[in-house]
């Protein structure tokens, strides 16, 4: 990739807005991503450029699949189904059919500019008149006649003079407002103003609301492009109304269906942290560190049976996930995460423990342990991934996950997009098809994804790590693919991880050659298990965690 590419500064925001309305491509937007990284071998250079020239190759991938994209699938008959308000309109505007969900918003009016303000008409009108050729859907912000903002996702239908047009309707509250600020960063003034922008008001206007200079506006406007990656009014609305679609409703309180009492710490500073205990340290003391996409509660099929054996729980909910705070900092989540667990152990006077982490939760379990060597007795990694000490390990990262991780590496720019796209996808009530997407290549997996009871553990996990938003997954996501060689250098405690050798997202060759090269570290690996064995196998989880507990 030239260092001299030219950039279309915005770009990844507006594949993320085309991903939030069209959450179904998901999947072909990452393998076309991931195709377009290893063609152009961008990911052997570590040239902080090419996490600029990053929107404009985003923005080419997800046109080349949009124009593979079908339009049969908007024909008429398939109004009724449809879960947001749909008409069916001729290229002059005329309104010749809507489903019931659009009724209200149609009344008696015969054409679809009735329905909207006179800017939003106008703009709608040329919509029509110049909608592509080839199919592709298109998307426009428009606000009702009744002051409402609106995104209308235009639809031609092959074969026909007509076109299918969404409507769905907008609103600004303070989730979308939260999830702005810790997904870019921005000041409480900034949210502000981009949530006065997208209500429709103008510079001038926020201006006179605020009682404040117009200047003042436009200079904090545009210090809200520039931390947006936006480089214009137009792109910014398009990202506010891609958080709009992608904002989950308020998670009900996530352990209404717990078998535990989650408890609260103060931390010395101010922030809270969530956890439950569970047992009695005849034996000892277990702290289970969560990953990114499960909660902090064991099976009860792994749980009941270590507490009868004598072993004292301990579950962490880690900062920005369940009901402990959100971070002081979000770029040093693994120090973080540490200290308050620290500080946690001190509080209930636990000397020393061993960490049982699920998944991802390995990284934060080695970072403990490299900071506060004392307080770890050993290290148990169910599922576990291996820390980066070489980048050559990415290259053996399956397929959709490599380019996730790589983009996560080199490109954390992508983040923030990748995220709303998949959360775009769950919150239309596609969990099973994201975690398809995931477990693809892992046929134990994807079978285990048909098990409701499982489904029903990914989903509390989902709701552990957004209860706060989104940041939880962009910022440990980066976080995860740190070089850790310096902290690993002087760990000396026993490490043991069990997985299973069908693995379809963590590497097992990773997790071999880390065994091998490192003292004191072992492996176990369960024939025709993958990377759901916690929840498919735990009465085998829970034999071998009792084994390594009794031998060290």
């Amino acid at each position: 990739m030239s260092k001299n590419s030219s950039i279309k500064k915005g770009a990844v925001v507006d594949a993320v807005y085309d991903l939030a309305i069209n959450p179904d491509r998901f999947d072909q937007f990452i393998e076309t991503w991931e195709r377009y990284l290893i063609e152009q071998d961008v990911l052997n250079h570590n040239d902080p450029q090419i996490n600029q020239a990053l929107a404009q190759h985003f923005q080419r991938a997800f046109t080349a699949m949009q124009q593979a994209e079908q339009s049969s699938k908007t024909a008429k008959a398939s109004l009724p189904q449809r879960s947001v308000a749909s008409m069916c309109v001729s290229l002059n505007g005329d309104i010749s059919s809507c489903n019931e969900l659009a009724q209200p918003i149609v009344d008696s009016k015969a054409t679809v500019t009735e329905l909207f303000n006179h800017d939003s008409a106008a703009d709608l009108l040329e919509a029509l008149v110049t909608v592509d050729v080839s199919h592709k859907a298109k998307p426009l912000l428009a606000t009702l006649e009744s002051g409402v903002p609106c995104l209308l996702l235009i639809q031609p239908i092959q074969g026909s003079d007509e076109l299918v047009i969404d409507i769905s309707q907008m609103s600004w509250n303070e989730s979308h407002r939260s999830q702005l600020s810790s997904l870019y960063g921005l000041t409480p003034r900034e949210c502000d103003i981009a949530g006065l922008l997208f209500q429709g008001l103008s510079i001038k206007e926020i201006a006179s609301q605020q009682h404040r200079s117009t200047e003042t506006v436009r200079k904090q406007s545009k210090s809200l492009l520039n931390k947006t990656d936006t480089h214009s009014q137009a792109q910014l609305m398009r990202l506010l109304a891609s958080i709009n679609l992608s904002a989950a409703p308020a998670p009900q309180s996530l352990w209404q269906h717990s078998y535990l009492d989650n408890k609260s710490l103060t931390l010395s500073d101010g922030r809270t942290l969530s956890y439950y205990r569970s047992g009695q340290p005849i034996k000892g003391t277990i702290i289970v560190i969560h990953g990114i996409l499960h909660d902090h509660e064991l099976p009860q099929e792994i749980h009941k049976p270590l507490v009868n054996s004598g072993y004292q729980i301990i579950g962490v909910a880690r900062a920005w996930f369940g009901d402990s705070s959100p971070p002081p900092d979000k770029e040093h989540l693994l120090s973080t995460a540490a200290n308050d667990l620290k500080e946690l152990l001190d509080a209930l006077d636990i000397e020393q423990a061993t960490l049982l982490s699920i998944m991802a939760g390995s990284i934060h379990a080695f970072k403990f342990c490299s900071l506060f060597p004392e307080k770890v007795h050993s290290m148990i990694n169910v599922s576990g991934v291996v820390p980066i000490v070489d980048l050559a390990q990415l290259q053996h990262l399956p397929r959709g996950i490599r380019a996730i991780a790589k983009s996560a590496r080199y490109f954390p720019k992508t983040l923030p997009a990748l995220v709303l796209a998949a959360v775009s996808l769950l919150n239309r009530g596609n969990i099973q098809r994201l975690f398809q997407i995931g477990y693809r290549n892992s046929p134990s997996d994807l079978a285990a994804t048909s098990d409701q009871n499982i489904m029903r553990r990914l989903l509390k996990g989902y709701r552990f790590a957004s209860q706060h938003g989104y940041a939880a997954y962009t910022y440990e996501g980066i976080e995860i693919m740190r070089n850790m060689a310096f902290e690993l250098k002087d760990i000396d405690r026993p490490v043991y991880y069990i997985n299973g050798e069908l693995d379809g997202l963590t590497s097992i060759d990773s997790v071999y050659r880390f065994c091998k090269q490192r003292k004191n570290t072992h492996c176990k690996m369960v024939p025709g298990a993958g990377n759901l064995l916690i929840y498919v196998a735990p009465e085998i989880v829970t034999k071998e965690v009792l084994k390594i507990l009794k031998d060290t």
